[in-house]
C-alpha cells in the first residue's frame, strides 16, 4: 500500500486489502488533517460496515426463477395456496417463528383506501344530470340529459323525481343497498344519480339513447359488454329504448351460444324471454364444467357462484339460481355415478372374495389400482377427497383405464368379474347402464 501523504489526498489501494474496517486501514485509505473530521468518518464507516448485511432485505424469487415446479393439488389441505408450488405450512418449527406468529396473531390488514381513477364523459352538451357509476377499474361521471333519461327509462324517471324532491332526497341519501344514490353533484343545478352497472356498458347505452351511437363500434361489440348491457336493460327498464340493437346482438351471438366464453347466454335468454339453445347449453355445461371448493372460490371463501370450463373461470353470478343448481346437480350425479362404479368394482375384486379364484382377483385388483394411478384418479378411492374436474374429463380419463381378469390367461374363463368389467366399459363409453355392475 502506498505511503500516506500529508496533503490530504486520497491514498492508493488495491482490491486485495482485507482489513478495511480496521482503524489502521482506515487511516491508510483516507488521511484527514482535521482529527475531529477523521473520527467522525471512522465512526460512520464502522457502523455502516457492521450493519451493511442487515440492511439487505430478503426477497421472494420471481416466477421465472422457479423452474420445473408444478402446483400442488391437495383438495383436503387448508394450508396450500391454489396455484402455488409452495405449501404455506412448510415453515420451520422454531421458537423464533412461533414468537412471530404469537405477535401477529389476530392482526388484520388495514382497509385499502386507494380509489379508482375518475373520468368525466360528456354525452349531452346541454346536460342537466350527472350519472356516476363505478367498478374496480375506474369511476365515470356522465353528463347527460335529464329529459332523455326520463323518456327512455321508467325506473330512472322515478329516481330523478325523488332526487329533485328535497323531502324524498333526504330520506334516500343513505339508501344505497340497491346501487342507487340520490343527491346533487358539485354543480347544484344538475341532478346527480349514482347507479349500479359497468361504466363501459353505461357509456354505450347513454350514447344510444342520446342518438350519438357509433354503428361500426356497436356491430363489433364484445359479448361480455353485451352481457353488461343486458343487465342494465333488466335493472333500468331500457328494453324498448335499446330494442333495435339488442335484437341485432341476439342474432349475432346465438350461433356461438354453445362455445366457451358465451356461458352467460343463459342469463341473456332469461332477460329476453327466449329458450333458444338453453337446454343444449345447460346439458353441455353439466358435462364440461368443473367446480371450485367453497373455501377456494375466486371471490373468496364461500363467496359467489363459479364454475370452471377449459381451464378458465366461469362467473355464474348472473344466471338464474335454479339454472345454476340444475347444472351443478347434473354434473355431480354423473361424477358420483362413475366414482361409485369404480369403488364397487374394487370392493368386488378385493381378497378375500368368493366371486372367483385368488389369481383372477389379484390380477383384476392390480390392474385397476395401477390404471387409477396412471390416470391421476387415485383420489376417488378416498371418501375425504373429491373430484373437482368436469364430468367429461373424468370420463376421458376412465376410458384409458385397463381392466384385466383371468380371461387374459384362460380365454374360456367365465366369472362375475368379467361381466362387471364389460358393463363398466359400456357405461364409460356412454352406453346404457344396467346397474348390475354396481
Amino acid at each position: 500500500m502506498a505511503d500516506k501523504k500529508s496533503n490530504g489526498r486520497r491514498g492508493d489501494f488495491t482490491s486485495s486489502s482485507t482489513n478495511m474496517a480496521d482503524e489502521a486501514d482506515l487511516s491508510s485509505l483516507y488521511f484527514f488533517d482535521d482529527p475531529p473530521l477523521f473520527e467522525s468518518y471512522r465512526s460512520y464507516y464502522q457502523t455502516t460496515r457492521k450493519d451493511m448485511w442487515k440492511s439487505i432485505s430478503s426477497r421472494i424469487p420471481s416466477q421465472s426463477e422457479i423452474s420445473d415446479v408444478s402446483s400442488v393439488e391437495d383438495a383436503a389441505s387448508e394450508s396450500t395456496i391454489s396455484g402455488s408450488p409452495i405449501r404455506t405450512d412448510a415453515y420451520p418449527d422454531s421458537e423464533d417463528f412461533q414468537s412471530i406468529i404469537n405477535e401477529y396473531e389476530g392482526y388484520e390488514d388495514p382497509p385499502c383506501t386507494l380509489l379508482p381513477p375518475t373520468s368525466f364523459v360528456t354525452i349531452a352538451d346541454d346536460y342537466d344530470c350527472i350519472i356516476t357509476t363505478s367498478c374496480e377499474r375506474e369511476t365515470r361521471k356522465f353528463r347527460v340529459s335529464e329529459k332523455v333519461l326520463s323518456i327512455s327509462s321508467p325506473v330512472l324517471r322515478k329516481l330523478i323525481v325523488e332526487a329533485k324532491d328535497p323531502t324524498l332526497r333526504a330520506t334516500k341519501l343513505d339508501e344505497t343497498d340497491n346501487g342507487e344514490f340520490l343527491g346533487s353533484d358539485q354543480d347544484d343545478s344538475s341532478t346527480s344519480l349514482t347507479l349500479e352497472g359497468d361504466p363501459r356498458a353505461f357509456e354505450i347505452v347513454l350514447q344510444i339513447i342520446h342518438y350519438q351511437e357509433d354503428d361500426e363500434k356497436l356491430e363489433n361489440l364484445e359479448f361480455d359488454i353485451f352481457t353488461q348491457i343486458v343487465f342494465l336493460c333488466e335493472k333500468y327498464g331500457w328494453h324498448k329504448a335499446l330494442r333495435r340493437w339488442t335484437r341485432f346482438w341476439l342474432e349475432k351471438y346465438e350461433p356461438h351460444a354453445l362455445k366457451p366464453g358465451y356461458e352467460n347466454w343463459l342469463y341473456v335468454t332469461q332477460v329476453f324471454k327466449t329458450k333458444k339453445d338453453v337446454a343444449k347449453l345447460s346439458k353441455l355445461l353439466g358435462e364440461s364444467c368443473g367446480i371450485f371448493p367453497a373455501r377456494r372460490s375466486p371471490a373468496g371463501p364461500g363467496e359467489g357462484r363459479f364454475l370452471s370450463r377449459g381451464g378458465k373461470v366461469v362467473d355464474a353470478s348472473l344466471w338464474p339460481s335454479d339454472m345454476f343448481f340444475q347444472i351443478s346437480r347434473a354434473r355431480d350425479r354423473g361424477v358420483n355415478h362413475f366414482v361409485f362404479h369404480i369403488r364397487a368394482f374394487i370392493r368386488l375384486v378385493q381378497y378375500p372374495s368368493k366371486v372367483c379364484n385368488f389369481l383372477c382377483l389379484a390380477l383384476s385388483h392390480g390392474y385397476i389400482m395401477r390404471s387409477l394411478e396412471e390416470a391421476g384418479l387415485w383420489m376417488i378411492l378416498s371418501d375425504d377427497m373429491q373430484w373437482h374436474g368436469s364430468l367429461k374429463e373424468l370420463q376421458r380419463r376412465m376410458s384409458r383405464m385397463q381392466f384385466c381378469t383371468f380371461t387374459f390367461l384362460s380365454p374360456t374363463h367365465k366369472c362375475p368379474v368379467e361381466s362387471a368389467v364389460n358393463e363398466i366399459k359400456a357405461c364409460i363409453r356412454g352406453g346404457p347402464c344396467k346397474g348390475t355392475c354396481i
